[in-house]
C-alpha cells in the first residue's frame, strides 16, 4: 500500500505543478487523492479478511474405530491437523488431515491396502454434500500380520469456508459402491462393512443321491473378491463342503443361477452367482462356494435350494432359514 500511495503522490505533485493556477488541476488532484483512500481501505479490509481466515478452527482428535475394506481391516487413531499457511497471516494453501491407520490383512496371502479415500460432510445452511479426495499411504501387508500407514485429506480455503465439522466423515471406497465411513465428526455414523455371520446356514446339511453338502460358513459381505456392491445390495457368501459317496463323478451345472436358489418369505427369488468348483469325484469331499446377490435390507426368512442333476435324474432339496442384521464381526475372528 505505501508503494500506490507514493506512486499515486508523486503524479499528484506532477500534476499539481503543470497546473498550479488552475482550478481545473486541483480538482483532478482532489479526486484522485479521495480515489487513492477509498483504494486504500478495500486494500485494509481484504487484508483484515483474509488474516481472519488464517486462524484454523479444526481440531485434532482421536477416532478410536474400526472398519473394513476389501478383505482388510483399518483401525484409525489419531488426526492431526497440519496448517499450511502457518506463519503466514494469509490463508492461501489451508490445512491438511493426517490419520494415522494401522491395516490388518487377516488373509493368508499379501495384499495391499489401497482404497479409495475421500472426506465428506454437509454443507451448512444447504442440502449439498461435499466431498475432498485424498490419498492413502501404505505398503504391502503380509498374510496374517499388520501394517502401519496414514491418509491425508487436504482441505482448501475454500473447502473451509463451507466445512461442518460435526458431520465430517471419512469415506473408503468409491462412491456407489457400498463405501465403509468412519465418523469424523460428533454428528457422523460408523458404517464399517464387516461382515455378518449367518448362524442359521452356517453349519447346515442337505444331502441327495449320495451327495452331502455342508454349508461351513456363511457371512453377508459388501465386497466381492476385490470389488465392493453397489449401494443398496449385499452379498451373502457360502463356503461348503461337498462330499462325493455316490459311485460316480457327481457335476454342478455350468454358469449362475443352474444350482442354487434363495427365496425369501414375500416370494422374492434370487439364484447363485456361479460356483467355484464344478465336480467332485467319487469318494472325494471338495471344497466349494458359492453366493447370491440380495437387496440391502435383507433380513427375513428364505428357502435355499439345491438341484442336482446326476446319472440323467434331477434332484431338488431345500431347508428354511433366517438372515439376520448384525452387528459384523472382523475376518480375523470368523
Amino acid at each position: 500500500m505505501r508503494t500506490i500511495r507514493g506512486a499515486a503522490a508523486a503524479l499528484g505533485t506532477a500534476a499539481t505543478l503543470l497546473l498550479v493556477g488552475c482550478g481545473e488541476g486541483r480538482d483532478l488532484v482532489d479526486r484522485a487523492s479521495e480515489g487513492l483512500d477509498q483504494l486504500e481501505d478495500a486494500q485494509e479490509q481484504q487484508s483484515a479478511a483474509v488474516g481472519d481466515g488464517a486462524t484454523v478452527e479444526i481440531d485434532g482428535r482421536v477416532i478410536d474405530a474400526h472398519a473394513h475394506y476389501n478383505g482388510l481391516e483399518y483401525t484409525f487413531g489419531e488426526v492431526a491437523v497440519v496448517d499450511l499457511d502457518e506463519g503466514s497471516d494469509a490463508r492461501l494453501q489451508g490445512v491438511e488431515l493426517v490419520f494415522d491407520v494401522d491395516v490388518r490383512n487377516p488373509g493368508n496371502d499379501p495384499a495391499m491396502a489401497s482404497p479409495g479415500v475421500s472426506l465428506r460432510w454437509d454443507e451448512p445452511g444447504s442440502e449439498n454434500v461435499v466431498e475432498v479426495g485424498g490419498r492413502g499411504d501404505f505398503r504391502q501387508v503380509p498374510g496374517g500380520s499388520s501394517a502401519s500407514g496414514e491418509i491425508v485429506v487436504p482441505l482448501r480455503p475454500p473447502d473451509m469456508e463451507v466445512f461442518d465439522e460435526a458431520s465430517a466423515r471419512l469415506i473408503l471406497g468409491q462412491s456407489g459402491r457400498s463405501a465403509a465411513e468412519v465418523p469424523v465428526g460428533a454428528d457422523a455414523e460408523l458404517i464399517d462393512r464387516f461382515p455378518v455371520p449367518q448362524p442359521d446356514l452356517a453349519g447346515s446339511t442337505l444331502e441327495v443321491a449320495g451327495v452331502t453338502m455342508t454349508i461351513e460358513t456363511a457371512n453377508i459381505r459388501w465386497n466381492y473378491g476385490n470389488s465392493h456392491v453397489e449401494d443398496g445390495s449385499v452379498l451373502l457368501d457360502l463356503s461348503y463342503t461337498w462330499e462325493n459317496e455316490s459311485g460316480a463323478q457327481v457335476c454342478h451345472r455350468r454358469g449362475t443361477g443352474q444350482n442354487f436358489s434363495l427365496v425369501a418369505a414375500d416370494g422374492s427369488g434370487y439364484v447363485d452367482e456361479g460356483v467355484s468348483i464344478r465336480c467332485a469325484v467319487n469318494g472325494e469331499t471338495a471344497q466349494a462356494a458359492t453366493g447370491f446377490l440380495l437387496e440391502g435390507d435383507y433380513a427375513g426368512e428364505y428357502t435355499f435350494s439345491w438341484d442336482l442333476s446326476h446319472r440323467g435324474d434331477d434332484y431338488d432339496e431345500a431347508i428354511t432359514v433366517t438372515l439376520h442384521e448384525g452387528p459384523g464381526v472382523p475376518d480375523s475372528e470368523l
